[in-house]
């Protein structure tokens, strides 16, 4: 089976001239928890309760040690770092440690992971269910 793609306006620039289109995989929906655990389950044979336990124990260990400022290394998926945020200042002293702020998680893909994908993966022109306005900048979720 394909990914499905669809073709975007990129959005203008200061002098209102037509920017070229970029390529955005059209989302089939999403595949959650459940869903993800039998998949697995049925693939590899493993008990669905040992695989629920190992999920939930990976994901707190990775929040603990994310929460001390460790990067985590997810085996072939690649590494999860966080961001972080504060407000903009000139000196250093400016900031105090109450201003500093978890911004978000990444996952930064494995190159082997990255070219799995890639090899993987067919993709099939398509259209998203949900276009948008003219003269606005597409900023939704597909469903």
């Amino acid at each position: 089976m394909s990914a499905l793609y669809d073709l975007f306006e990129n959005p203008p620039i200061e002098n209102g001239e037509k920017q070229s289109l970029h390529a955005r995989i059209v989302s089939k929906g999403t595949v959650d928890k459940e869903e993800f655990l039998d998949r697995v389950h049925k693939f590899t044979g493993i008990s669905r309760s040992l695989l629920t336990g190992a999920m939930e124990a990976f994901s707190n260990e990775a929040r603990d040690l994310l929460a001390e400022g460790w990067t985590v290394e997810m085996g072939n998926f690649g590494f999860l770092t966080t961001s972080l945020q504060c407000p903009p200042v000139n000196d250093k002293k400016e900031v105090r440690s109450t201003s500093v702020k978890m911004k978000n998680i990444h996952l930064r893909a494995s190159h082997s992971f990255k070219k799995e994908v890639s090899d993987k993966m067919r993709l099939q022109r398509g259209e998203s269910p949900i276009r948008p306005k003219k003269n606005s900048i597409p900023c939704r979720q597909f469903i």
